[in-house]
């Protein structure tokens, strides 16, 4: 009767084992291609001043060796300029406690 009931679990164990593996997702693969990318840059002459009069023109992307067109172009500044927004995240768990001693 142990022999029959060590099988039993020893059987069961095993379907369980495939069962499972049965419903595993796989992990889905992303590809996309990019056909335009956004540059942001801030440009300041030799005496740290901020040139804000730059024109579509003045500006020129290479990549790879190769030219690329610029495609759009918005010079943001005055009125029109976009706020920057910083988020800052610390991790506080556990398992950093002691290192954040300056907090």
């Amino acid at each position: 009767m142990k022999f029959v009931l060590v099988l039993l679990i020893g059987l069961q164990c095993c379907v369980l084992s495939v069962w499972a593996q049965d419903w595993e997702e796989e992990t889905p693969v992303i590809r996309a291609s990019v056909d335009v990318v956004n540059v942001l840059c801030t440009v300041r002459d030799r005496q740290q001043k901020y040139v804000t009069d730059l024109k579509q023109e003045d500006f020129e992307i290479i990549e790879d060796g190769v030219r690329q067109k610029v495609q759009f172009f918005s010079n943001e500044t005055g009125e029109d300029a976009q706020p920057l927004t910083v988020v800052l995240l610390i991790d506080t768990s556990g398992s950093v406690k002691d290192k954040l001693g300056f907090l």
